[in-house]
């Protein structure tokens, strides 16, 4: 068999394994706050029209989740007054729901919904080789390529109903066509339209798509001169500084084509949602901790083992593990950096620079977010997403030209197999839940709700905006899997002007709603425990009192109350 076939072979051999690992258990996974918000966004509805004060029997739920057809604009302005993200990937799931199943059952949707990041996260497995192949070799590509299909944190983002598979996919186009642009203008002085142009698409879309794309953006251009300075510093001169300057108008394009959402992007940098990047209460330790935080993120690219478990004798092991083996992985690629970058190869010395310029100019924008901002982006590991695929192709490039020693050919191919097998492994912790888990643990908290599921149940929770409405839902609809056929209540209350709504509307119930449960659960965002009424009154015919035996706070506090009606 000829090698393009070889080649081809095991590509779509990675590719089966990136689409199975992505596809495994796609829907067994609670949705949590992030995904409902960007589920009910793209199912066509608004906050704003959604009535919430209101009690509904669980087993409504469904309604809340079914597909409205709306156009992008209109998509757009929601998600433009609701909501701190560019519309692009709203409207493209939008279009998804509605063409493969507009009637599709709450179940169906959550397979649906994150089946398109899926999507996208094969097809940058895909493009991962390509990218490989025109910045240095078609083995690098197909490295590259492996490495990103079982790389627990590339499958963690593609099994989220979450816009950045797109993004991720984007950016390795658009790093495609850059280094073809860098190549045509090293080989030939041209830098031609097939290179710019469909720079300039992705890039413009990648904007559309995540505000972070704009790290992605100013890393791509910084990139280009950074080659052009190392090439200074070796003695060479500028080809054409007419040619120079063209390449300076052609990157402004996608900044000017992102225009006509800037002044969205500067209302939204301003918004409350935002604000949870600051820490609560600033110390010394927060100039650390960001640092510590990247350092994670460079691990769960290539390991993650379950250290999110109260087992000790699991957690200890596993941490030691993984320090230790991303450890070893650094080191060989730290050697290899310097092998690529002076090496006899022009060409695959320009790749490199281009791409460690393009991850160190990405962490520098991030440091320059958290020391300057005072916005600690680390705090999300998933924004980790604007240079993974970079990350990738390094690791790729370094594994596949080992040192240049023949007799340490076997060695290196053993330490590449060992870093897949080691990303198979986490990856498939990461399908089944052992890893990543879900912010707020939704299927602890509906166990807790559902304490006695032989009792009627009603829960409240409070809400000042829409992120707490969404956590809401996000418990709700785990409580949904377990008790969606006993008596279920669920009832959310604004709390913007604190918690005294609640326990108004509580004691206005009707007398006979009120006889109809026994358990009362209390969820509070920002309430302290102490704060807390000890009972609670409905009407004149009955009472509820709290039970300081089960108090629980995952994030946020949720009491629980035992009910009963006044004796005559």
């Amino acid at each position: 068999m000829s090698r393009p076939r070889q080649h081809l072979l095991l590509l779509g051999l990675i590719v089966i394994l990136s689409l199975l690992l992505r596809l495994t258990e796609l829907a067994a996974k609670p949705l949590w706050v992030d995904e409902i918000l960007t589920v009910i966004f793209s199912l066509g509805h608004s906050f704003d029209n959604r009535p919430m004060p209101q009690i509904f029997p669980i087993d409504f739920l469904p309604n809340i989740f079914t597909f409205n057809p709306q156009s992008c604009a209109q998509i757009a302005e929601t998600v433009s007054r609701e909501s701190t993200h560019p519309p692009l990937f709203f409207c493209l799931l939008h279009g998804w729901l509605g063409w493969i199943k507009p009637n599709a059952s709450l179940e169906e949707i959550v397979w649906q919904a994150r089946f398109l990041p899926a999507a996208f996260g094969v097809a940058a497995t895909v493009a991962m080789y390509f990218l490989g192949r025109v910045a240095f070799s078609p083995t690098t590509g197909l490295i590259a390529s492996a490495f990103m299909a079982v790389s627990p944190f590339a499958v963690y983002l593609s099994q989220e109903a979450r816009h950045y598979t797109l993004p991720m996919l984007l950016i390795i186009l658009s790093l495609t066509e850059l280094i073809s642009m860098q190549r045509n203008y090293t080989c030939w002085g041209k830098i031609r339209a097939k290179n710019w142009l469909p720079w300039v698409i992705f890039t413009t879309l990648g904007l559309y798509t995540h505000y972070f794309f704009i790290l992605v953006y100013f890393s791509q251009i910084g990139a280009l001169f950074c080659r052009q300075f190392w090439l200074l510093w070796r003695g060479e001169k500028f080809k054409s500084f007419l040619l120079w300057s063209r390449s300076f108008y052609v990157c402004l394009l996608p900044l000017i084509l992102f225009s006509p959402w800037l002044s969205i992007l500067l209302q939204h940098s301003g918004r409350p949602e935002t604000e949870w990047f600051k820490p609560f209460e600033p110390s010394f330790l927060n100039y650390i901790i960001p640092l510590y935080q990247i350092m994670i993120g460079w691990i769960l690219m290539v390991i993650a083992l379950p250290v999110e478990t109260p087992c000790l004798w699991l957690t200890i092991p596993s941490a030691l593990l993984m320090f230790t083996f991303a450890f070893l992985v650094g080191k060989y690629v730290w050697r290899g950096l310097f092998q690529s970058l002076y090496s006899g190869d022009c060409l695959q010395r320009e790749s490199t620079i281009i791409v460690c310029s393009f991850i160190l100019l990405n962490l520098l924008q991030f440091l320059l977010i958290i020391y300057l901002l005072g916005k600690d982006i680390t705090s999300a590991i998933r924004y980790h997403f604007v240079y993974h695929p970079a990350i990738c192709l390094l690791m790729a490039a370094c594994f596949t030209h080992p040192l240049g020693q023949n007799k340490r050919k076997e060695k290196i191919k053993l330490s590449y197999s060992t870093v897949l097998l080691v990303g198979l492994l986490s990856s498939l912790c990461v399908v089944y839940g052992l890893v990543f888990e879900k912010p707020y643990k939704p299927e602890l908290v509906a166990r807790n709700l559902n304490l006695e599921a032989e009792k009627p149940l009603i829960v409240v929770s409070g809400y000042s905006k829409y992120q707490e409405i969404a956590l809401g839902l996000e418990f709700a609809l785990e409580l949904y899997k377990q008790r969606h056929y006993l008596p279920t209540y669920w009832l959310f209350v604004d709390t913007k002007n604190g918690y005294n709504p609640v326990w108004q509307f509580l004691s206005n119930l009707d007398n006979s709603f009120a006889s109809k449960f026994s358990n009362l659960w209390i969820i509070a965002p920002g309430l302290r425990r102490q704060d807390f009424p000890s009972n609670l009154s409905f009407s004149g015919s009955g009472m509820c009192v709290i039970d300081s035996q089960h108090h629980y706070r995952i994030g946020i506090p949720y009491q629980l109350y035992r009910c009963f009606p006044f004796s005559n």
